[in-house]
C-alpha cells in the first residue's frame, strides 16, 4: 500500500498539467482496497425483557484509524484481538473524535461537546470537566449501575474532579511503564505487574463472577499474541509488594458476602497505550513496550521500515495481546458475554515519532492516507474507529453512518433503558446509535435518540434547519455509506437503519490552536466569565497556543479568531475554517487533497452555509455557563488532607505581569501583581501552605483566602511573608498556616498577590509557579464535626456557580454531597472489605459456577416449550445471565493484594518519579512536573526536582 500510494502522489505531482493528472488525482484520492466484510446475524442473542445489560466502554490513547490491522492491506502490522472483536459486531468508519485526548475523555464522558464543559485543552487548568456537568458514572449510578474506571484519567488530578468524586465507585489507574506509582480510589499502592498488564489484572478480578484464595489464574491467551511481559529492563517498575483485595462499598460487600449481589456494571477502561513515553526529562519521544513485542516485527519485510513505526507496533501489539485476554476471559464466561456490551475506539488520531512523519514512512504508518494527525482536524486527527460487540448485535457489519463520541453515553443509557429523564445531566450533543447496534422495534434505541434530540439546545434546532437547506451530493441523496471492504447491498441495508437526525446531523470540531492556558476570559463585578467579550469573539478572539499554533500555518499571531481552527462535518462534506476549502469525502476515501476538493461554483454555497452554521454553533458555546471557565479548587474536601491549587488554573491574573502556561506562571513583576483561583473552603480548619516553585529572586508575597470582596479590602484571612529565591530545583517551601471558615453559601477565592519585589528593575519572580498546596491540619474531632456540616448543607444553601437551571442545581448539590461523603465510605471500606471477603471465603463452595435461575426471574413463555437446541442454549445463556446480574461482583477472596504506600516510601518515590521536594504530610496528590501534557517547547514546564 505505501508503495502504491507514494507512487500515485509522484504521478500527481509530476504530471500536474498534463492529461494524465486528472487519473493520478482519482487514484491519490482513492482509498485503500481492504479485504471484504461478511455481515451476519448476531453472535448473541438479544437480551431478555428485563435484563439490564452490562458495559465496557475501551478507550485506547493515540490509536489512531489506520492503527489496527484490518486496515493494513499489506498485513504488516497484526492486532488478530482487535480484528476479531471487529468482526464479531459491528464497525463504525465514519465516527469522529477530538484532536486531543482529554477533549475526547471529556466529551465521551459527558456526552457534550467539550467546549460546553470546560475541558478546552490537555493542560493549562483547561482540562477540567466543570463540577456541574454529570459523567456517566453520575449518569449510570443514578440508574443503578455499579460504576468503575480503570486506566487513564486526565480530566484532572486534583480533589473533587477524581474519578471517585465524579459517579464511580471503583477506579484504579495502571502504574503506566514509567509515568507514575498506581492508584486505587485516590490511595497510592505498588501494584503487581506493569502498564496494561497491571490494569487488565485488576479489571479481571473487578469481573471475575467466581475467585479463589489462590493467586488469579490468567485466562487462556493462546489466541492473543505473546503474553505480556515486564517492559524494558531499563525503565522497569518499582519491586511489587502484596496486595490486598480491590475495595467494595460496605453495603455492597455485605451483599457478596452473602451471595446476592445482582447489580450490573458500567466499567470504563482507558489504556495508557500506545501514548508515548520520554526517556528523560528532556529526552526523546519513545514506545515503550515488553520486548517480545517489538520482535514480531524484526523480520525481513520489516527492513527499511522507519523504527518509530516498528516501535508504535509493537506497543499496539502488546495493547492487542491485553484486549484478547480480556476477550478471551468474556468467551470463557459466556454468560457475562451475552449480557455485556464492549465499545471500542481511541481518543484521537496517532502522535507520529520523528522519523515517521514524512513521505513514504508516514504512508507506512498511515496507509489511508488520511490528512492530519493528533492535534490537527485533518482526516488523520479526528477520524477513528469504533466497534461494538454484544446482545442482538450483528457480527461482521461495517456502518458508515455519521458518528461522534458524544454519542457514545446517549447510546449506553438506551442500551441501558434509561428513559430521558431518568437521571440528571445538561442537555446531550450527543445522539444515541443503539438503532444501529439493535432492532428498533425493541424500542430502547428510537426512544433513547429521541431523547436524547429532544435535551438538545434550542440552537441545534436552527442549525437542523441551516442543514436542511444543503443541496444533495451529486447521484447520491444519503451520505455516502459504501465502507471500506463492505458491499453495495450491505451498505444500503445499514443506511436504512439511520434516523433523519442521524443523517442530517452536523458535526464541530475544535482544535487547540486558537486557546492557550495564557487565555483569561475578563470577569465581571459576580465574578463569573463576561459573555459575551472580545477575547470569546469569533472572528477577532482567541490565543494562539504556544505549542499547537505553529502547526496551523497562516494562523495570525494575535486575535486570530476561531473559524480557523473550527471544521465542519455534513454527510459527505468537510469544511476547514483553515484553508476554507470544502471537501467531499465519499466511497471510503477521508484524504483532503485536490482531487477530492468540491468544484465551484458548489463550493462557494455549501463554504457560506456550513461557516453560517459554524458561527451560530459557537454562539452557542459562548453562552454556555461552563464554557471556558477555570477550575473550582475544594479545600477540605470530606477527609482529604491536601488540596493542589494549580498556578495555571487561576481564572484571574494581571494581564502582562502574570502570564500562564501549561503547568504554571510566570513573572509577578510590580507591587499589586497577582493571582487569584476559584476556591471552595468545604471543611472550616487550620490550613498549612506549601508554595512549589522556581524563582529568581527574594519577593515578599500575600496569599489571601475568602470572598473577593473581603480579599480587596484586607478582610480576608491572609498570611504575608518573605519567599526565598529557588534558582536551580523546583520544590515546596511551607509559607505558613491560614485558619479558614468553611464557604458554604459564599463564592470564595484565593488569591496571591506580590508585596515587594527585590529586584531593583521589577525583573520577574517566578520562573515558575506551579502548586498552591494546601493541607488541613485539623483534628480527627474538628475534621468529623466539619463533615457534618456540610452534609447538612441542605441544597438550596449550597454554593454553586450557576442557579437558573433547576437542573443544573440538582447537579451541583449531588456533588457537592459525594464530594463530602464519598472518602468517609471509602473509610468504612477500609474496616469492612477484608472481613467481608474472608466471610465470604468461609461461606463459599470451592469452584462453583454459577447456572442456576434467579428466584424472581421467569423464562419466556417460547422457552417452556421444549425449544430447538439452539433455542435451548440461548435460553440457558439468558438464565444463566439473570444469575450472573446477582453474583457478577463477588469480591475477591485474598486473591490480589494491594500494599498502601506511606510516607516512608516518599524518597524512593519522588525519585522515581519526579516529584518536587517539600511535598510534605501525607502521601497524597503528589505533583509533578512531568506529569503534564504539551511541555515539549516549554524549559519553565521542565524545571530540575
Amino acid at each position: 500500500m505505501a508503495c502504491r500510494a507514494l507512487y500515485t502522489l509522484a504521478l500527481l505531482l509530476m504530471a500536474a498539467s498534463s492529461a494524465s493528472a486528472a487519473a493520478a488525482a482519482a487514484d491519490a484520492c482513492a482509498p485503500e482496497a481492504l479485504p471484504a466484510r461478511t455481515a451476519g446475524p448476531p453472535r448473541l442473542p438479544p437480551l431478555a425483557p428485563g435484563v439490564r445489560p452490562n458495559f465496557m466502554v475501551i478507550l485506547t490513547d493515540d490509536q489512531g484509524w489506520d492503527d489496527i490491522g484490518l486496515h493494513h492491506a499489506s498485513g504488516l502490522l497484526s492486532t488478530p484481538n482487535i480484528d476479531r472483536l471487529i468482526q464479531r459486531g459491528v464497525m463504525f468508519n465514519n465516527y469522529y473524535v477530538t484532536p486531543q485526548c482529554a477533549q475526547s475523555r471529556a466529551a465521551l464522558l459527558t456526552g457534550r461537546s467539550f467546549v460546553r464543559t470546560g475541558t478546552m485543552l490537555v493542560h493549562g487548568g483547561y482540562d477540567f470537566i466543570n463540577s456541574a456537568e454529570a459523567t456517566a458514572g453520575n449518569v449510570m449510578k443514578d440508574a443503578g449501575y455499579d460504576t468503575a474506571h480503570f486506566g487513564k484519567w486526565h480530566n484532572a488530578d486534583v480533589a473533587g474532579y477524581e474519578p471517585w468524586f465524579t459517579g464511580f465507585d471503583e477506579s484504579f489507574s495502571a502504574p503506566g511503564m514509567n509515568a507514575g506509582p498506581a492508584r486505587h480510589n485516590g490511595l497510592y499502592i505498588n501494584s503487581t505487574g506493569v502498564g496494561e498488564e497491571a490494569l487488565l489484572s485488576n479489571i479481571l478480578d473487578y469481573l471475575r463472577p467466581v475467585r479463589t484464595p489462590a493467586h488469579p489464574q490468567r485466562p487462556p491467551a493462546a489466541s492473543s499474541g505473546p503474553r505480556p511481559a515486564r517492559a524494558r529492563a531499563a525503565r522497569a517498575e518499582p519491586r511489587p509488594r502484596r496486595r490486598r483485595p480491590p475495595r467494595a462499598p460496605p453495603q455492597r460487600a455485605a451483599a457478596a458476602a452473602a451471595g446476592e449481589l445482582h447489580t450490573p456494571f458500567f466499567a470504563y477502561w482507558a489504556p495508557n497505550a500506545i501514548h508515548f513515553a520520554r526517556e528523560n526529562a528532556h529526552g526523546t519521544r519513545v514506545r515503550v513496550y515488553p520486548a517480545e513485542y517489538r520482535a514480531l516485527y524484526n523480520g525481513p519485510k520489516y527492513a527499511g521500515i522507519a523504527q518509530g513505526t516498528l516501535d508504535t507496533w509493537g506497543m499496539i501489539s502488546y495493547l492487542d495481546a491485553v484486549l484478547g485476554q480480556f476477550f478471551d476471559f468474556l468467551d470463557a464466561n459466556p454468560a457475562l458475554a451475552a449480557t455485556t456490551y464492549v465499545l471500542l475506539s481511541s481518543d484521537n488520531g496517532p502522535a507520529l515519532l520523528g522519523d515517521e512523519e514524512r513521505g513514504a514512512a508516514r504512508l507506512t504508518r498511515m496507509p489511508s492516507g488520511a490528512q492530519g494527525v493528533k492535534h490537527s482536524l485533518g482526516e488523520g486527527g479526528i477520524l477513528n474507529f469504533m466497534a461494538v460487540t454484544g446482545p442482538g448485535v450483528p457480527a461482521g457489519a461495517v456502518d458508515g453512518t455519521l458518528l461522534d463520541v458524544t454519542d457514545v453515553l446517549p447510546t449506553v443509557a438506551a442500551l441501558a433503558g434509561i428513559p430521558a429523564n431518568g437521571t440528571d445531566h445538561l442537555p446531550w450533543d450527543g445522539l444515541s446509535f443503539a438503532n444501529l447496534l439493535i432492532d428498533a422495534g425493541a424500542g430502547t434505541a428510537g426512544a433513547g435518540t429521541a431523547a436524547a434530540a429532544a435535551a438538545r439546545p434550542a440552537s441545534h434546532a436552527r442549525l437542523a434547519a441551516a442543514a436542511q437547506s444543503l443541496p444533495a451530493p451529486a447521484q447520491q441523496q444519503q451520505p455516502q455509506q459504501q465502507a471500506r471492504g463492505d458491499g453495495d447491498a450491505a451498505t444500503a441495508a445499514r443506511a436504512a437503519l439511520a434516523t433523519s437526525a442521524q443523517r442530517d446531523r452536523m458535526l464541530f470540531k475544535l482544535s487547540p490552536h486558537c486557546w492557550d492556558a495564557d487565555a483569561v476570559p475578563v470577569l465581571g463585578p459576580d465574578r463569573e466569565i463576561v459573555r459575551p467579550q472580545p477575547l470569546l469573539d469569533y472572528d477577532t478572539g482567541g490565543v494562539p497556543n504556544v505549542v499547537y499554533a505553529a502547526m496551523l500555518p497562516g494562523l495570525r499571531r494575535h486575535n486570530p479568531g476561531f473559524e480557523p481552527c473550527i471544521a465542519v462535518r455534513y454527510k459527505d462534506w468537510k469544511w476547514l475554517g483553515s484553508t476554507n476549502k470544502v471537501y467531499r469525502l465519499a466511497g471510503g476515501s477521508h484524504i483532503e487533497l485536490s482531487c477530492n476538493e468540491v468544484p465551484e461554483p458548489r463550493a462557494t454555497e455549501l463554504r457560506a452555509l456550513m461557516r453560517g452554521a459554524a458561527r451560530e454553533w459557537w454562539a452557542s458555546v459562548v453562552a454556555e455557563p461552563h464554557s471556558f471557565t477555570k477550575p473550582t479548587f475544594y479545600l477540605g474536601l470530606s477527609n482529604t488532607s491536601v488540596t493542589n491549587i494549580l498556578a495555571s488554573g487561576a481564572h484571574e491574573r494581571t494581564p502582562g505581569s502574570v502570564k500562564l502556561f501549561q503547568n504554571g506562571a510566570e513573572g509577578f513583576r510590580a507591587p499589586g501583581d497577582r493571582a487569584c483561583f476559584s476556591t471552595q473552603v468545604m471543611e472550616h480548619g487550620r490550613y498549612e501552605v506549601t508554595l512549589i516553585y522556581v524563582s529568581n529572586h527574594n519577593a515578599t508575597v500575600r496569599f489571601s483566602v475568602g470572598t473577593f470582596a473581603d480579599i480587596a479590602s484586607g478582610a480576608a484571612p491572609s498570611i504575608t511573608g518573605e519567599l526565598p529565591a529557588q534558582r536551580d530545583v523546583m520544590a515546596g517551601v511551607t509559607f505558613g498556616k491560614l485558619d479558614l471558615h468553611a464557604s458554604r453559601t459564599r463564592m470564595t477565592e484565593a488569591c496571591i498577590e506580590l508585596v515587594k519585589n527585590s529586584s531593583p528593575d521589577n525583573a520577574p519572580v517566578f520562573r515558575a509557579l506551579a502548586v498552591i498546596r494546601m493541607a488541613r491540619k485539623a483534628s480527627p474531632e474538628d475534621r468529623a464535626a466539619a463533615a457534618a456540616a456540610v452534609d447538612a448543607v441542605s441544597m438550596d444553601a449550597l454554593p454553586r456557580r450557576v442557579t437558573t437551571e433547576a437542573v443544573r442545581g440538582k447537579l451541583i448539590a449531588r456533588k457537592y454531597n459525594s464530594m463530602a461523603g464519598v472518602l468517609e465510605a471509602q473509610t468504612q471500606r477500609e474496616r469492612t472489605r477484608v472481613q467481608a471477603a474472608d466471610a465470604h471465603a468461609r461461606a463459599a463452595a470451592p469452584a462453583r459456577a454459577v447456572h442456576t435461575r434467579p428466584a424472581a426471574a421467569r423464562a419466556p413463555a417460547a422457552d417452556a416449550a421444549a425449544p430447538p437446541a439452539d433455542d435451548r442454549v440461548a435460553a440457558a445463556l439468558r438464565l444463566e445471565a439473570g444469575a450472573l446480574q446477582r453474583a457478577h461482583r463477588r469480591p475477591a477472596v485474598g486473591a490480589r493484594r494491594e500494599a498502601a504506600l506511606s510516607a516512608a516510601d516518599l524518597p524512593a518515590l519522588a525519585a522515581q518519579y519526579r516529584w518536587p521536594a517539600g511535598q510534605g504530610g501525607p502521601l497524597e496528590s503528589m505533583w509533578s512536573p512531568y506529569h503534564s501534557e504539551g511541555i515539549d517547547a516549554c524549559d519553565a514546564c521542565r524545571p530540575p526536582v
